[in-house]
């Protein structure tokens, strides 16, 4: 079994401590988000904050905008919250897994004819 890296553990403390900051904004122009992943350099210089919500491109588009004003902010306020020797750049970036997962079921769903549903067979008699 693989150790338990210090990365690991700054990512986790870094996605909750985002995911209330953000909260924390509470700007009008800020729609429902959810923080997804947080990818960590090793050296801790920079970290790519994935985010997800329900709108149509433009609000996305607006809500990522925002937030990269904001991550020096958010930055700021994560050097307050948690003590590590290193507070890395903030990138926010929409997660798209979200969508893609939706496009591949859908062409699944059209390549693939639905097989009959087959009776179960009653296995008492056995």
């Amino acid at each position: 079994m693989l150790p338990y890296k210090r990365v690991d553990r700054v990512k986790k403390l870094l996605h909750k401590t985002v995911s209330e900051l953000i909260y924390e904004l509470k700007s009008p122009n800020l729609p429902m988000i959810t923080i997804t992943d947080v990818k960590l350099m090793d050296n801790f210089d920079y970290a790519r904050i994935f985010f997800s919500l329900i709108g149509d491109k433009k609000l996305i588009e607006k809500t990522e905008e925002y937030l990269n004003s904001r991550a020096g902010f958010i930055r700021h306020r994560l050097g307050e919250e948690i003590r590590i020797y290193k507070i890395p750049a903030l990138t926010f970036v929409y997660d798209e897994t979200y969508e893609r997962a939706e496009r591949i079921f859908s062409l699944l769903k059209n390549e693939v004819p639905e097989s009959p549903e087959k009776p179960l067979e009653n296995n008492e008699n056995k």
